[in-house]
């Protein structure tokens, strides 16, 4: 593990808690609520709605421009991202309230740990970011499980304590080293959130002293 991944997972553990709870079961469905379970099932339902305002709303360039991301269709074989630093940002599509219906959010830092069949993942900076679970599905997707966490809160909100916090979505790698984390109907802002993960980039290791 790189010292940047180090400070990292550090950090997290002592802001947030840790990223996956021990006592989680392996498998998603045992975990998840019955509302989430329908949520996940019509997560095309989702996509398309979301979309579909977003391109009424006047994003149908900004949609084009971010290629397979928000193609619903393209997904490829290794769901789950290695553990590691990462970079991710928040777009949300079919914004509530007279929004307009696109919003590409902005790059912060995000944590994968964990190996096996769950692997924590973590978003360590903003106003809305999420910590939770990402579960083992089939080759081509995996499930996140997982909680909202705002402001300034600091301690690390678990999956069902709150089901308005709840956050249920499909993990699917879309590119090389390119991952999404696709939350249908979450209950705040918007119709669909998709969290876009590329690997951080890798600082060099500061020179020894003299």
């Amino acid at each position: 593990m790189s010292a940047r991944i180090a400070q990292a997972a550090a950090a997290l553990l002592l802001v947030a808690g840790p990223v996956m709870a021990r006592d989680v079961p392996t498998d998603w469905r045992r975990a998840a609520s019955p509302a989430d379970r329908d949520r996940l099932r019509r997560w095309r339902d989702a996509w398309i709605e979301a979309l579909g305002k977003a391109q009424r709303s006047g994003g149908g360039a900004q949609i084009a421009a971010q290629g397979a991301l928000l193609d619903p269709d393209h997904a490829l074989a290794g769901a789950s991202p290695p553990p590691g630093a990462y970079r991710c940002r928040t777009i949300r599509l079919g914004g509530y309230g007279g929004g307009d219906g696109f919003a590409p959010g902005v790059w912060a830092p995000c944590l994968i740990a964990g190996e096996g069949t769950n692997r924590g993942f973590a978003a360590l900076s903003g106003p809305q970011r999420t910590t939770g679970t990402i579960f083992e599905d089939t080759g081509a997707r995996s499930v996140y499980l997982g909680a909202l966490m705002l402001g300034d809160e600091t301690r690390r909100m678990a999956y069902g304590r709150d089901a308005r916090r709840n956050m249920v979505g499909v993990v699917e790698r879309i590119g090389p080293a390119r991952w999404r984390i696709v939350l249908p109907y979450p209950s705040f802002q918007s119709t669909l959130d998709v969290i876009e993960l590329v690997p951080a980039p890798v600082e060099p290791e500061a020179a020894p002293p003299h």
